[in-house]
C-alpha cells in the first residue's frame, strides 16, 4: 500500500512543476508582448515620421502654391498697370497731336476766312469769288468730319480703354477663382489627411490600450497563481483556490499555516512519521484533530513512537 506523505510528496512534486511550467510560460509570453509592442512602438514611431515628413511637404507646397499666386497676381497687376499706362500714353500722345493738327487747321482756315473776307466781288472776278466760298464751305465740311473723326476716336478710345478693363477685370476675376479652388482643394486635401492621421493614432492609441490590458491581465493572472515551494509552502490559485502543506514537530498542540486563509480551510489532511520499528505491537499512537481554523489546527497527540508531522490543507 502507498503510504500517504509519499502521495503527498509525488502532489507537492507535481504541483512544483506545472507552477514552474506555469511561471515559464508566462514568462516568456511577457517577454514576447513585451518584444511585441517594442516593435509596434517602432513602427508607430516610423508611422509618425513618415506623417510629418507628408504634411511638412504638403506645407512646403502649399507655401510655393501661396508664392506662386502672390508672384503671379503682382506679375498680372505689374504687366496689366504697364499696358493700360502705355495705352493711356499712346491715346493722349495721339489726342494732343490731333488737336495740335485740328488747331493748326483752324488757324489756316481762320487765315482763309479772313483772305476770304479781304476777298469781294467788287475787287475779284465772279467765278474766283464763287470759287473760294465753294473752297470755304468744303473746307468747313471736313473740318466737322476730322471733328466727328476725332469724337469716334474718342469712343473708341473709351470703348478699347473700358473693355481691356473689363477684360482685366474678368481675368484676374477667373484666377482668383482659380487659385480659390486650389486653395479650397488644398485644404481639403490637408483636412482629410488630418482626419487620417487622427484616426490612425486613435486606432494604434486603442492597440496600446489592448497591449497595456493584456500585459495588466497577465500581470494579474500570473499575480493569481503566486506560489511559495519550500518545505512549508503554499499555491493560490486565480479562482482565489489556496493548497497548503507543512511538516511540523508535534510537540506544542498547535499547527500554524504558512499563511492565513482568507475565508476558510475546507480540508486537512494529517500525516505522522513514527518511530517505531518492529514487532512490538503494545505501544501505540493516537493523534486527534480537535479544531480546523483559518490560521491553525489543534490538537491531542499520545504516543512515544512519533517523530513529525505532515499538514496538507486546501481553502480559499
Amino acid at each position: 500500500m502507498i503510504s500517504l506523505p509519499l502521495i503527498i510528496k509525488d502532489l507537492f512534486s507535481r504541483i512544483k512543476t506545472v507552477s514552474e511550467d506555469i511561471y515559464t510560460a508566462m514568462n516568456n509570453l511577457n517577454k514576447d508582448t513585451d518584444k511585441k509592442f517594442t516593435n509596434l512602438n517602432d513602427k508607430t514611431d516610423l508611422l509618425n515620421d513618415a506623417i510629418n515628413d507628408v504634411s511638412s511637404d504638403l506645407n512646403n507646397k502649399m507655401n510655393l502654391v501661396d508664392n506662386t499666386i502672390n508672384n503671379v497676381s503682382s506679375n498680372l497687376n505689374n504687366k496689366i498697370k504697364t499696358v493700360s499706362e502705355d495705352i493711356y500714353t499712346s491715346m493722349n500722345n495721339l489726342k494732343k497731336d490731333t488737336d495740335k493738327k485740328v488747331t493748326d487747321l483752324n488757324n489756316k482756315i481762320d487765315l482763309l476766312d479772313d483772305t476770304i473776307n479781304d476777298i469781294s466781288p467788287n475787287t475779284v472776278s465772279e467765278d474766283i469769288y464763287t470759287t473760294i466760298n465753294d473752297l470755304k464751305k468744303d473746307t468747313d465740311n471736313k473740318i466737322t468730319d476730322l471733328n466727328n473723326t476725332v469724337n469716334s476716336f474718342d469712343n473708341t478710345i473709351n470703348d478699347v480703354s473700358s473693355n481691356l478693363n473689363n477684360k482685366i477685370k474678368t481675368i484676374s476675376e477667373d484666377i482668383y477663382t482659380a487659385m480659390d479652388n486650389l486653395k479650397k482643394d488644398t485644404d481639403s486635401e490637408v483636412t482629410n489627411l488630418n482626419n487620417e492621421v487622427t484616426d490612425l493614432n486613435n486606432k494604434v492609441n486603442s492597440f496600446s490600450d489592448t497591449i497595456n490590458d493584456a500585459l495588466s491581465n497577465l500581470n494579474n493572472a500570473q499575480d493569481g497563481t503566486e506560489t511559495k515551494i519550500e518545505e512549508n509552502g503554499y499555491l493560490k490559485f486565480p479562482n482565489g483556490l489556496i493548497m497548503q502543506w507543512m511538516a511540523c514537530k508535534p510537540d506544542n498542540w498547535t499547527a500554524y499555516f504558512p499563511i492565513e486563509f482568507p475565508n476558510a480551510c475546507l480540508h486537512v489532511q494529517v500525516t505522522y512519521k513514527n518511530t517505531h520499528y518492529g514487532d512490538d505491537t503494545t505501544r501505540q499512537t493516537i493523534f486527534n484533530l480537535n479544531e480546523v481554523e483559518k490560521t491553525c489546527i489543534r490538537y491531542n497527540f499520545y504516543g512515544d513512537f512519533y517523530e513529525t508531522l505532515y499538514i496538507f490543507a486546501i481553502g480559499y
